[in-house]
């Protein structure tokens, strides 16, 4: 059986698919052609970085890592598809704030996403490093500063001894800098808030964090049968690599294999939760993108298989036809 990545060509296939999906998008959805291609784009800027994380730390074998074309096209239809059917961006009952005719709220999630990435990227540099104090006061900055747009980011704090414990780098002085990091942040943006706009747009941004439990209080939910094969879909792919990734011991150090471990329970825990919280669901979908982008790329470059090799462009094809016909039902 012919492996298809064994031809240099895929991986330029299988962007030029990612592609296909946002052309259908443009002409029946209504959506405007600015945030999906800045979805795309956002996705290829992810996707490098991935491939990045992933090349640095050898999280796969050498010559065999082809997740900047997978997360690529994964991240790009997970997001546009989100964008049209979940209507992610809105802001309660008022019209959106937009800029550069992008929903504000669009731009919150895309620096979410690249804030999770920051700190994936940052964190595998502490590796059995019980004073790291530098790269997680970053971390915590990130984190701070990703909370002033949407709040209940802050609840990443809980995720961080998962991190650590299984970068072997946990440590009270470790945990310690992430919240001296998250504390500045959250501090700096309060006395620019005061110079800029006065004491009273301070107070009630700092006010907005007494609030960040209301937002797990679910809403009402009013999926289409689409939106629910979406979310059967995504949710049986991160559970199965997520079961392979912690019951396959395919890496080739001690580090990877903690690595891999350490991301497979990332994923298991955002996916409970945005199962709990599925009137949210759109808050938690491009991190589950991320970490699934992860965990295909990682298998696809351990497994040297043909068919594990067709499983993954099956993956890629079936996001696509998704996202294509689920659009008819705005045109019926």
């Amino acid at each position: 059986m012919i492996a298809p990545f064994d031809k240099k060509y895929t991986d330029y296939i299988i962007v030029a698919v990612s592609v296909v999906p946002i052309l259908a998008q443009v002409l029946l959805s209504g959506i405007g052609a600015t945030a999906l291609c800045a979805n795309w784009i956002a996705s290829g800027l992810f996707a490098w970085m991935i491939w990045n994380i992933i090349e640095v730390n050898h999280l796969g074998i050498f010559k065999r890592n082809h997740a900047f074309p997978i997360s690529w096209a994964l991240i790009s239809m997970v997001l546009n598809f989100a964008l049209i059917n979940f209507n992610e961006y809105k802001d309660g009952t008022l019209a959106a704030e937009r800029w550069y005719d992008i929903d504000k709220f669009q731009w919150y999630y895309l620096i979410q996403m690249l804030g999770l990435l920051l700190i994936i990227m940052t964190m595998m540099q502490t590796w059995q490093n019980k004073i790291a104090t530098l790269p997680l006061i970053f971390c915590g900055l990130i984190t701070g500063a990703v909370s002033t747009l949407l709040n209940y980011s802050l609840f990443w704090l809980l995720f961080f001894p998962i991190i650590l414990y299984q970068l072997r780098s946990l440590s009270k002085q470790n945990l310690g800098s992430i919240l001296t990091g998250v504390v500045l942040a959250i501090w700096l943006c309060y006395v620019g808030r005061f110079f800029l706009f006065g004491i009273d747009n301070a107070d009630q941004h700092f006010l907005s964090y007494t609030k960040i439990l209301d937002h797990l209080i679910p809403d009402y939910i009013d999926y289409t049968r689409w939106e629910w094969v979406f979310i059967g879909y995504i949710a049986i792919l991160i559970i199965i690599y997520s079961i392979a990734g912690l019951t396959n011991n395919v890496a080739n150090s001690v580090k990877a294999y903690s690595s891999i471990i350490m991301l497979s329970i990332l994923s298991f825990i955002i996916t409970i939760i945005a199962i709990i919280d599925i009137s949210h669901l759109e808050n938690y979908l491009g991190i589950i993108a991320i970490l699934l982008s992860f965990q295909v790329s990682i298998h696809q470059s351990y497994i040297n298989s043909a068919k594990n090799e067709w499983w993954t462009i099956a993956i890629i094809a079936g996001l696509a036809i998704l996202s294509i016909v689920s659009l008819f039902s705005f045109i019926f």
